[in-house]
């Protein structure tokens, strides 16, 4: 039972760094188009929109 708090307190720990680490970077969550691969539902002008402004957004 000991082994099991030591580690469910590691785990906390370590997701609440991450948390907090997110919110202190102060960039925004983002969505990916399409998924795994190279299937992407977008139409060519919405990737062209993402890619612009993903463009703008790393500058």
């Amino acid at each position: 039972m000991e082994t099991f708090l030591a580690a469910l307190v590691v785990f906390a720990l370590a997701m609440f760094a991450m948390a907090i680490g997110m919110l202190l970077s102060g960039r925004r969550l983002r969505g990916s188009c399409g998924g795994v691969g190279d299937s992407c539902h977008c139409s060519t002008a919405a990737r062209a929109r993402c890619a612009h402004s993903k463009r703008q957004a790393e500058s």
